[in-house]
């Protein structure tokens, strides 16, 4: 209830109702307006290459950030390591995605969200890694690194790429359906992962499954380039 009454004194629609305007945004556009809400629909976000992209590596980020958590005691116990050291690798991680979404929040002001894309799908990948070779020194570290910078980098881009890219006049539809596909994959993960332990007796295989299929969209991060998309008034 006190959250409710907060949100209902405090809580803004737009950064306009307070006289303020996003960051980065001009106050003099070239069309004589100041803080006009573009963007354009979801039908037409769903036709760019960009939008698919995106998708794509979120939700590969569903699903292997999902999966981790829900077995990470067996994934521990099966490389032979403590219980508790499964569960104490959530902090270090934790602190990684602070400075990584910190950090990338403060380039993503001063340059494209490609190279952002690309560390996003970096750190999936090296989270997989490090699990199938945790039983290896470096292997632990590896994937609570490759975790944090996923994290970190999750958070980041799922709040900037949409505005960014397609801007704010649909801004609720096309974050829904991108949020919907997360949620398929957070429910999908932890399945497979699971399947995998219950049908080969180790979670290699699905994190190599994840590890391919990412290989595959690493190279399509270069494809996701931003346009005056973002800008057109319907």
């Amino acid at each position: 209830v006190g959250l409710t009454m907060l949100a209902a004194v405090a809580y803004r629609d737009n950064p306009e109702e307070c006289g303020l305007q996003p960051d980065g945004l001009s106050r003099d556009h070239p069309d004589g307006t100041t803080g006009m809400i573009t963007g354009v629909s979801l039908q037409h976000a769903r036709q760019t290459t960009a939008f698919w992209i995106f998708i794509a590596a979120m939700f590969m980020s569903g699903m292997v950030g999902t999966a981790l958590p829900f077995h990470v005691v067996d994934i521990h116990v099966q490389a032979g390591l403590d219980r508790s050291g499964a569960i104490a690798m959530f902090l270090p991680a934790a602190i990684i995605a602070v400075i990584v979404h910190f950090t990338g929040g403060w380039i993503s002001d001063r340059t494209t969200l490609r190279p952002h894309l690309v560390v996003y799908q970096l750190g999936m990948i090296a989270t997989n890694v490090g699990l199938v070779y945790l039983d290896e020194s470096w292997g632990r570290p590896l994937m609570i690194t490759g975790y944090g910078i996923q994290g970190g980098m999750a958070r980041l881009l799922s709040s900037v790429t949409w505005p960014r890219y397609y801007g704010r006049r649909h801004l609720g539809a096309i974050r829904s359906y991108a949020v919907a596909f997360g949620v398929a994959a957070s429910a999908l993960g932890p399945t497979l992962f699971g399947l995998s332990a219950d049908w080969f007796g180790t979670y290699h295989i699905a994190a190599w499954a994840c590890i391919v299929a990412l290989v595959i969209l690493l190279p399509l991060a270069p494809l996701a380039r931003e346009s005056s998309i973002g800008e057109t008034k319907e």
